[in-house]
């Protein structure tokens, strides 16, 4: 009881320190550049208006990602399990691709991103595709946000009766003292990145709904190597 209660104070102030931050910080900014953008004593070229506007724009999406953030970890807590009305067959190659695709304008310049698989385009699992697909969007949010350079890569591999989903980056991976804490709620490995510290925890819960599980790879060292192994069916 006295270490429940302990990681529940935990959790309550971790939350209320990543929120301050997390949404202050862009509200403000945003109020600050809207201000600039408005007042008719400042002379803007049309450089700086899209400069302040892209600004905002950029700290609008941060808050709704944080949002997001915020429903999806509600989600998975309520949801324990899928049901296998809520799965279908999935072709794994197309999703792995399409996820991929959309994080190339994320990546850092210069990261290439890059897609392996060792099973045909036709190749399914019978599994819930939302689910799956939240999980990778946030390994790969992470690995791209982490990557300065080098290459990100997703891979996909069968291994007997088990699929497995592998998110691999050059990136600063992750100190030996901070994996064991990595997938705790609001945990951060580096407080100057943006986001709650939501990412891996989420993930995990998702994946484990599936009657999966989603692991760090110890033996990977040049960045960081994130495993998901779901059942085929």
């Amino acid at each position: 009881a006295l270490s429940k209660a302990e990681e529940s104070d935990r959790i309550k102030t971790a939350f209320i320190r990543s929120m301050s931050h997390e949404i202050r910080t862009p509200l403000n900014a945003v109020s600050g550049f809207s201000q600039v953008l408005c007042n008719p004593n400042f002379i803007l070229s049309d450089e700086e208006k899209q400069d302040l506007q892209q600004r905002i724009s950029s700290n609008v999406n941060q808050i709704t990602n944080n949002i997001i953030e915020m429903l999806e970890l509600s989600k998975s807590e309520s949801e324990k399990s899928v049901s296998d009305s809520e799965k279908k067959d999935v072709l794994c190659n197309e999703l792995g691709r399409n996820i991929l695709e959309e994080f190339r304008e994320k990546a850092h310049t210069g990261v290439e991103l890059r897609f392996t698989s060792d099973v045909s385009d036709s190749f399914t699992i019978h599994t819930n595709a939302y689910r799956l697909n939240v999980a990778l969007r946030h390994l790969l949010d992470n690995a791209v946000k982490f990557t300065e350079t080098g290459h990100v890569e997703l891979s996909l591999a069968r291994k007997d009766d088990t699929m497995l989903f592998c998110v691999t980056d050059t990136g600063v991976g992750i100190r030996e003292k901070d994996r064991e804490r990595i997938f705790d709620t609001f945990s951060k490995v580096d407080d100057f990145k943006e986001g709650l510290g939501l990412g891996l925890p989420i993930c995990q819960r998702l994946i484990r709904s599936m009657g999966g599980e989603v692991e760090l790879d110890p033996a990977y060292s040049a960045g960081s190597r994130f495993v998901i192994s779901l059942p085929l069916r």
